[in-house]
């Protein structure tokens, strides 16, 4: 009797695990637990106390015995013996989508049923296993508990928050009016912060030249330091108004605080001044939550390392520059300020209750080996820049154009027991995963995670407030030829040519694996993140330098051509999707280095080059953005400071700029030109400002992109 429920119960527990029974994961997890130990448990007990005594009996008997049961009795071995092999292949190597691996699965499931079907016929306890109840063991199987409810909102406070946010006039409060009778602040953010966000900018007609501000006018600090004067500011600005503005009554700062509490509720943005959102009914994540990306390395290692030596991994406190830049936005505007940039380059520090960028650099670390010795020393604690959870847990989008447009949830995934466990512990999880891969592979994978917008959560930009722009790639590449429709296969996207293996050429289609003993897939996405940032990258993996410096190289071409009167230098966008230079183009240095020597060897033209100091020599010819203030000054390293493009002379995808440099008199031909396209990620004034915070800092190069000789005859 209790033979038959043990093996009944590893029966169950596997035909439960099997992808044909809708099963909570929640359950399904345990049941893994069970089955793999009590399979291993059954193999030794049964060996020793019945198969080989069995055999001992029935073997010497062989030839006289030809019934039924020798027959079903041989099947049966043969059944088990196959169930055991395919059963320890999947245990120890698993079914990560090779042929091998599919066939072990189908053996180990089909063999489970000839096993069960002819035991109960072989068996002369079939009458009593026919008896036997299973009620209580299918209960154990089946019944789990479910995790408590979290508390609801203050609901009055809430309640007003949201009535003042709606309301176009009055607001109940002495000396506050909300609106002039139409506009309130719901009238621009419709149902609060949402998606409609982004017609703000689509709808928008400006000439930022003349002012790129679209939102609210004359905030003092983005809402970053005192939120109560801004909100102030705000409502007049919308016809309301305010008594005694700078000294407001009690009454009016408290509404403000419900007025706050209802824009930073779950549904809004209660991260502030980035648009990051929790799927779950909580505030924040608990740090351990946050699984180390080292984990993942065992089983996709090529991967780890690409993504370890990339600077997607260390944008955080690991990236000097941002760090500085971060530190300074909360020295002029608040320490509020820092959301806006934790949404992105610091996510897992944001999410779980940090209130600034951790200091602590990992600039030089090669392949991740930090996190794999934090790892077997404390375990799961958040990461700076984007980890492989953050990633690969974004549940969803929501197209506010840029600052962090998307939704995380940690916790609603299936989770194989023993995640955050080492040593024996770890490998049974690694174990359970290989066996049954399929779970783990879709909890950590969406469709839209290919969709370019997924990139536009963080790769654009604007100010929060007062909407002002600061990059706009995802626009730029949407008005592109690259994008011919969302359902248009002849479409490329960010991940067509910055996640290709080959990103120079990204028509290439180049195979491998991402995950050991997966599948071969023809085109394999790498997670080198190419891009532009050649020089932070390369201090870590001289592989990450070349294929950005490759990416680089493809994306422009240059021609020259003579005339009468002048040399004249064409810079055409021939690989990038988007502007070049794109993203932070503020503080891009692509510009053209030329030389013109008459038939003497006389330098009679000279432009672009590099002084002692650094910088470029002034009167070059640079394809940047220029931000200025409201009074149209420059904003130097404040860029969040931009009201006014002082200056755009970048070159769109698949266009042109021609750079005409007037030719001297009385020239001795033919006259011999050099013309280079040059790049630097930094200027060497910011990098001067950064190196006075972070002096390890090295000085990043300028790099020739191109260069062109040409002779010019006398016209």
């Amino acid at each position: 009797m209790m033979n038959v429920l043990v093996l009944l119960t590893l029966f169950l527990s596997g035909l439960f695990l099997w992808e044909g029974i809708d099963l909570a994961w929640e359950s399904r997890r345990w049941l893994l637990l069970i089955h793999v130990p009590l399979a291993l448990s059954l193999i030794g007990y049964y060996a020793v106390t019945y198969i080989v005594p069995h055999l001992t009996y029935h073997l010497p008997r062989a030839n006289k015995e030809k019934s039924f049961k020798r027959i079903t009795g041989i099947v049966l071995g043969f059944a088990i013996l196959v169930s055991l092999i395919s059963g320890l292949w999947l245990m120890l190597i698993g079914q990560r989508g090779e042929p091998i691996g599919v066939i072990a699965q189908f053996l180990h499931l089909s063999s489970s049923f000839v096993i069960v079907l002819l035991l109960l016929f072989h068996s002369t306890l079939f009458k009593t296993a026919k008896r036997a109840k299973l009620s209580t063991l299918m209960v154990l199987l089946i019944a789990f508990l479910t995790p408590p409810a979290h508390s609801a909102l203050n609901n009055s406070s809430y309640s007003r928050g949201e009535m003042l946010f709606k309301s176009t006039k009055a607001s109940g409060i002495a000396g506050l009016q909300m609106g002039n009778g139409k506009q309130s602040c719901a009238t621009c953010h419709k149902d609060g912060f949402n998606e409609s966000n982004h017609l703000l900018f689509t709808a928008a007609k400006i000439d930022p030249k003349k002012s790129a501000v679209i939102g609210h006018k004359n905030l003092k600090h983005f809402f970053a330091k005192d939120f109560v004067e801004d909100y102030l500011l705000a409502i007049q600005e919308q016809g309301g108004s305010v008594q005694n503005l700078h000294k407001p009554s009690v009454e009016i700062i408290r509404a403000m605080g419900d007025l706050h509490l209802f824009i930073r509720s779950r549904n809004n943005l209660p991260f502030f001044s980035t648009w990051v959102r929790l799927d779950e009914n909580i505030t924040h994540y608990h740090p351990k939550e946050w699984l180390n990306s080292a984990s993942c390395k065992s089983c996709h290692p090529e991967i780890f390392n690409q993504w370890a030596n990339s600077n997607h991994r260390l944008m955080g406190g690991s990236n000097p520059y941002y760090s500085v830049m971060e530190d300074l936005a909360a020295k002029e505007e608040g320490e509020g300020i820092r959301f806006w940039c934790m949404g992105c380059h610091s996510p897992g520090v944001l999410t779980s209750g940090g209130r600034r960028t951790s200091r602590t650099s990992h600039l030089f670390d090669k392949n991740g080996s930090t996190l794999v010795e934090r790892m077997n020393q404390k375990g799961s604690e958040p990461e700076e820049g984007t980890s492989c959870l953050f990633c690969h847990r974004i549940t969803k989008l929501e197209e506010v154009r840029g600052n962090g447009g998307y939704t995380l949830n940690l916790r609603d995934r299936p989770q194989y027991l023993f995640e955050d466990r080492r040593g024996l512990l770890g490998t049974t999880h690694d174990s359970m995963i290989n066996s049954k891969p399929k779970v783990h592979a879709q909890s950590y994978s969406k469709p839209f995670y290919k969709d370019s917008k997924y990139c536009m959560s963080c790769h654009d930009e604007f100010a929060p407030g007062n909407g002002v722009k600061i990059v706009d790639t995802y626009g730029e590449w949407e008005k592109s030829p690259y994008n011919k429709g969302s359902n248009n296969p002849k479409t490329k996207g960010c991940v067509d040519c910055h996640m290709s293996a080959s990103p120079s050429n990204p028509d290439t289609k180049i195979s491998g694996y991402s995950t050991v003993g997966g599948k071969l897939k023809k085109s394999v996405k790498t997670h080198h993140f190419a891009g532009s940032n050649h020089f932070l990258s390369a201090l870590r993996s001289s592989e990450h330098e070349k294929m950005t410096l490759d990416l680089l190289k493809s994306a422009a071409a240059v021609d020259v051509k003579f005339s009468k009167k002048a040399l004249v230098v064409r810079v055409r966008n021939v690989g990038a999707g988007h502007h070049l230079p794109t993203g932070v183009a503020d503080f891009r240095e692509l510009w053209l280095d030329v030389t013109l020597k008459d038939a003497a060897g006389k330098i009679i033209l000279s432009s672009g080059k590099i002084d002692e100091k650094g910088e470029i020599e002034k009167g070059a010819r640079l394809f940047r953005k220029v931000f200025g203030d409201r009074n149209g000054v420059p904003v130097g390293l404040k860029f969040w400071k931009y009201e006014k493009l002082l200056e755009d002379t970048r070159i769109p995808a698949k266009g042109f700029r021609d750079e005409v440099y007037p030719l001297p008199s009385n020239i001795a031909y033919p006259v011999v030109a050099e013309v280079k396209l040059r790049f630097r990620i930094y200027p060497q004034w910011v990098t001067r400002a950064v190196q006075q915070e972070r002096p390890e800092l090295p000085t990043p190069p300028a790099v020739t992109l191109k260069t062109l000789i040409k002779i010019g005859k006398q016209p």
